[in-house]
């Protein structure tokens, strides 16, 4: 059976760039669905959820996989059969469990009747066609089918997944620990500083304030109660703290920093 040609760029309808596709799979004798037989290569799917907590203002994202990106057999596969209430493109099956794929371009979007499904255990992905016109006019020998046969087996170029019966399981999985991520987080900004135990009793009468400090002011020993610095100098300002309201003149010191 020949197989039918792309055609040239004219009215810009989107039926004649599925044309070549439709034709090549529904040829008998081709390569690809040969004794009810497909291969197919599906994308790996994976599932994200993400928040920003809003006592540590941290963000933070959760990825989990669903699928692997892999070869599929798919056995007793058919073209345009009835399947959740709608025709779907190719429909095949993994170890008896119905696998089906929806061609979509710009103009043909997924029907809502496999989005999701009424089977629960099954798969369908979507193959947006729109690559496949470029790589058809690539082709000047005429393998159409072995344009096809690469971008079906090989490639996962145009491919999402739009129902894995693992999918809902794994996002459930991927949201108990993100909130769990945020609890820890709430943890950690209630949880009480250790304060200091600080008297500061004496700021009134040892401490004066560097504005009003005589220039003639003679070198003094003092030392940060706040963060233990001891030096030797005219200014009470303790370096590491960038204040003197914690510092107290002593009577002597065993070294400076």
């Amino acid at each position: 059976m020949a197989l039918c040609p792309p055609k040239q760029k004219r009215s810009g309808r989107n039926e004649k760039r599925v044309r070549v596709l439709f034709c090549s799979l529904r040829a008998p004798n081709d390569a690809p669905t040969r004794k009810g037989k497909l291969k197919f290569r599906n994308p790996k799917y994976s599932i994200s959820v993400e928040a920003t907590s809003e006592r540590s203002y941290k963000h933070h994202r959760i990825e989990m996989l669903v699928a692997k990106e892999r070869l599929l057999i798919l056995t007793k596969s058919e073209i345009d059969v009835k399947f959740s209430g709608t025709n779907v493109d190719i429909l095949g099956y993994i170890d008896e469990i119905p696998f089906a794929v929806y061609i979509t371009h710009k103009d043909r979007l997924v029907p809502p009747e496999v989005d999701p499904p009424k089977i629960e255990k099954c798969g369908v992905i979507a193959i947006n066609i729109d690559p496949l016109r470029a790589l058809f006019e690539k082709e000047r020998e005429g393998y159409y089918i072995e344009v096809l046969r690469k971008f079906i087996e090989e490639s996962t170029e145009g491919k999402r997944w739009i129902y894995h019966p693992r999918a809902a399981k794994v996002r459930k999985q991927a949201e108990v620990r993100l909130k769990q991520w945020l609890s820890q987080q709430k943890a950690v900004r209630t949880k009480k500083r250790t304060k200091p135990n600080i008297d500061i009793s004496f700021t009134k009468h040892q401490i004066k304030s560097e504005r009003h400090m005589p220039a003639e002011q003679k070198a003094q020993n003092y030392r940060c109660i706040m963060c233990n610095a001891s030096w030797r100098g005219i200014s009470p300002r303790c370096k590491k703290c960038d204040t003197h309201l914690f510092t107290k003149v002593i009577d002597g010191i065993t070294g400076e920093t």
